[in-house]
């Protein structure tokens, strides 16, 4: 059986899943700005969140630990 994290854990890990949020999202606002080419955005933003996560290679793991955590918990059909 596995073990569900325990409160504390979930509250570090949601406290991680802001600070993520906030800063990709900055990152992500600023990308495009000036930028008059709807396809030389998309290109920006997409490098920018690339860039992001070479920055903080650990951030995609973490989401896809979280992601899959929380759909064990929701109950089946």
């Amino acid at each position: 059986m596995e073990k569900l994290p325990s409160q504390g854990h979930t509250l570090a890990r949601l406290s991680v899943i802001e600070w993520v949020a906030e800063r990709l999202l900055t990152r992500i606002d600023q990308a495009a700005l000036g930028i008059e080419s709807p396809l030389a955005a998309m290109e920006a933003l997409f490098m920018r969140h690339i860039a992001f996560v070479a920055d903080h290679p650990g951030v995609p793991k973490m989401m896809m630990v979280n992601f899959s955590v929380s759909n064990q918990r929701q109950p089946s059909a």
